[in-house]
């Protein structure tokens, strides 16, 4: 259904690009529309910025990994002691074992939730960073080219309206160029 609507949505988009608006607008010039289309996917992924924002995220991961894999190494020593001394430990030495090693089991799974947490909200907020540069980048590339209406082709099993486009109008490049040049004067 969501499709459907998605469709009829185009066709009206078409239909009224056809027939123009009739609100007073100029016609363009010689009476054609500019239109384009852009492959976000591809762009997101050549995005520089992107790049070594991810990067930066993972280096941030990795280190703090290291601590929680401390603890992780620590726990394994402690259980693999106990296992090795059960049999001879008086018991509430291994009850007061058991119950440090529950602890420290509850320790380790705190901090490795608080930590994935963590870096999945940067993640989310550099995405969304991300996004909007990229639709500004999108929109100048637009405007500078005085296109009038610019598509997301939707490849990369992303959903779109675009059933068929001639290359002819992919600018998907242009704005991954204007993206990184951009963020190289930032």
């Amino acid at each position: 259904m969501n499709s459907a609507i998605r469709a009829a949505v185009f066709a009206a988009v078409l239909v009224a690009l056809s027939v123009g608006t009739g609100y007073g607008q100029d016609e363009p010039a010689g009476g054609a529309y500019k239109i384009g289309v852009v492959n976000l996917k591809e762009v997101f992924d050549s995005y520089e910025k992107q790049k070594a924002e991810y990067k930066t995220l993972e280096t941030e991961k990795d280190t703090r990994q290291k601590d929680i894999d401390v603890l992780s190494a620590k726990i394994e020593k402690a259980k693999g002691d106990y296992d090795k001394r059960k049999e001879t430990m008086p018991e509430d030495e291994r009850t007061k074992l058991e119950e440090q090693i529950e602890a420290d089991y509850g320790v380790y799974q705190a901090d490795f939730k608080r930590l994935q947490q963590e870096i999945d909200r940067k993640e989310r907020r550099l995405i969304e960073e991300l996004l909007e540069d990229i639709r500004k980048a999108v929109s100048e590339v637009g405007a500078q080219g005085n296109y009038h209406l610019i598509f997301d082709s939707g490849e990369s099993g992303r959903s779109s309206s675009v059933l068929y486009y001639s290359t002819t109008l992919n600018m998907t490049q242009r704005v991954i160029d204007h993206l990184n040049a951009s963020n190289k004067k930032s």
